[in-house]
């Protein structure tokens, strides 16, 4: 009943929408999508639809509907409250259910996959690694509301404490790119948005700058980066700490 050529994607920040084409039987009655997510979980259902058995489509911008009761038992109202879903529970699911006049179920469509919101990726420091990253107080705050990923751009070899000093940032970026163009390819987002610390940093900026990734990155945070060089003694003495921190305010930023 869904058509494959549905949106796939909604970008929460520049308010791009998803919208799902359907086509179904020529039993004419009303179609209720059901929204759940990546859990299975029932969110909630987006407006019925009137069914002539023509194709047609809708649209669904990341929100549900909360509905409360207020007032008293001679007078009740109801207000409706409208909540973006929560990106961290990404991918969600548009169901079609068809029922006929009678409110009789009909038929129920193919699950269509939808990824609100841009996906974050986090980049290590040169004295880490992306599993470390998983294991830290950032990664686990910023999952609570966001499609989050610990992206490692070092090369097999080099997957330890402290080894990416001992690399080539421009193939870090190289490595970075190709995972960014995954993520973009399993997400059906446009684009991505990176938190950056220390030389995670410079492997971004050489990426957006060198490798044309201004198309796929909306915004780069950059923390502790040393944009200006870092001498090898200040590179230990201060530390790269991102692991056990809370992120920084002051952190730079890069917006497309």
């Amino acid at each position: 009943m869904i058509i494959e050529d549905s949106t796939k994607w909604i970008d929460v920040e520049t308010k791009q929408t998803a919208t799902i084409y359907y086509k179904g039987s020529d039993i004419n009655g009303k179609i209720t999508p059901i929204l759940k997510d990546s859990n299975g979980l029932v969110i909630g259902y987006l407006p019925s639809i009137d069914y002539n058995g023509f194709a047609g489509s809708f649209t669904w911008d990341g929100t549900v509907n909360i509905e409360k009761i207020h007032g008293n038992r001679n007078l009740r109202y109801n207000i409706v409250k409208y909540k973006s879903v929560n990106q961290a529970n990404n991918p969600y699911t548009v169901t079609l259910i068809l029922n006929n006049s009678n409110g009789t179920e009909i038929a129920i469509s193919n699950e269509h996959k939808i990824f609100v919101g841009r996906p974050l990726i986090l980049l290590h420091g040169g004295l880490s690694t992306s599993k470390e990253m998983e294991t830290t107080e950032t990664f686990k705050e910023l999952s609570k509301n966001h499609y989050v990923i610990a992206c490692e751009y070092l090369p097999p070899e080099l997957r330890q404490e402290g080894m990416a000093l001992f690399g080539d940032i421009k193939n870090y970026s190289s490595s970075l790119q190709q995972e960014v163009s995954e993520i973009i390819h399993e997400t059906g987002a446009k684009k991505v948005n990176i938190v950056s610390h220390s030389m995670g940093g410079l492997v971004a900026r050489w990426y957006l700058e060198k490798l044309g990734g201004t198309d796929n990155i909306g915004k780069l945070i950059m923390i502790g980066t040393p944009n200006h060089g870092l001498s090898l003694a200040n590179l230990f003495i201060g530390s790269d700490n991102m692991a056990g921190s809370q992120m920084a305010p002051d952190s730079k930023f890069l917006k497309n």
